[in-house]
């Protein structure tokens, strides 16, 4: 049985135009528009233009799936809450919000992550439990250049969760110790960041000048990308459980350091971490 918390006053900071939409962008925001994610992935409305809904649930009950939508530019907790009324739900679909539709998809009904409510600031979230909870998208080809961005929590254990992954590019808790890794197919970047804490992580791989920020906090390094086509997935090692609020990938393209620190405080905006 789930209880979900009453909706916060969101709505304030929706990520347009801070690395996540080519449309808008802030005021003081200024320069060109950012360049359109190939993956974004959310319990908000990252792009005006997405008309859709950002998961589909299957209720444990009686194994009815549907899809939750939004109610305004922020997660309908009110549409999720009377579908998961009195049993636990799981996420079939973490819906792609750009056009390349990447969708995370898990069809196995034992290998769904467990959708959890108010994990941080009111809002919902993905819970990665163990190796049987993992998703996958459609294939897509790589450059060797990549930015990748998460909003994420190991609450539990030490073991690897890689979210998102592409090949051999991807963000990943580190094994043993408190920490993220960004890793390429050459090369990694470690930090250590706090453990049952909130982290917005961004990485970008892009040979000499990669570098890894989370919460603003940024180390430079040089990682090979791979440029092997794969298909992105995300997954956590056993007796290990981190959370996803958040996701986005843009293959082809590093993101500048205005960029990073845009999304950054962004992000813990309206997280509220």
């Amino acid at each position: 049985m789930v209880v979900a918390l009453a909706s916060p006053a969101q709505g304030q900071s929706l990520g347009f135009g801070l690395g996540l939409d080519n449309t808008k962008k802030t005021a003081s925001s200024g320069g060109a528009p950012f360049v359109l994610a190939t993956g974004l992935y959310s319990f908000r409305r990252l792009l005006p233009a997405f008309v859709g809904s950002p998961i589909r649930l299957r209720r444990a009950s009686d194994n009815l799936q549907q899809d939750i939508g939004f109610s305004g530019d922020n997660f309908d907790l009110a549409a999720a809450t009377t579908f998961c009324s009195a049993t636990s739900c799981f996420v079939v679909t973490w819906y792609d919000q750009a056009p390349a539709a990447q969708n995370f998809t898990q069809v196995s009904a034992a290998n769904q992550p467990p959708f959890l409510f108010a994990c941080l600031n009111g809002i919902p979230c993905v819970s990665l439990s163990t190796t049987l909870s993992s998703m996958a998208a459609p294939s897509v080809g790589q450059t060797g250049v990549v930015t990748l961005n998460i909003v994420v929590n190991r609450t539990l254990g030490t073991g690897i969760c890689v979210v998102p992954q592409v090949s051999n590019n991807s963000i990943k808790t580190r094994s043993g110790v408190a920490g993220l890794i960004l890793a390429g197919s050459i090369g990694s970047i470690t930090t250590s960041s706090a453990e049952a804490a909130w982290h917005s992580a961004t990485g970008v791989i892009n040979a000499a000048g990669s570098s890894f920020a989370v919460d603003g906090v940024k180390t430079a390094g040089s990682l090979t990308g791979s440029t092997t086509t794969a298909a992105p997935s995300m997954a956590a090692a056993s007796t290990t459980t981190c959370l996803v609020a958040e996701m986005a990938f843009w293959q082809a393209y590093a993101m500048t350091d205005a960029e990073v620190t845009a999304l950054n405080a962004d992000q813990h905006a309206y997280w509220g971490f």
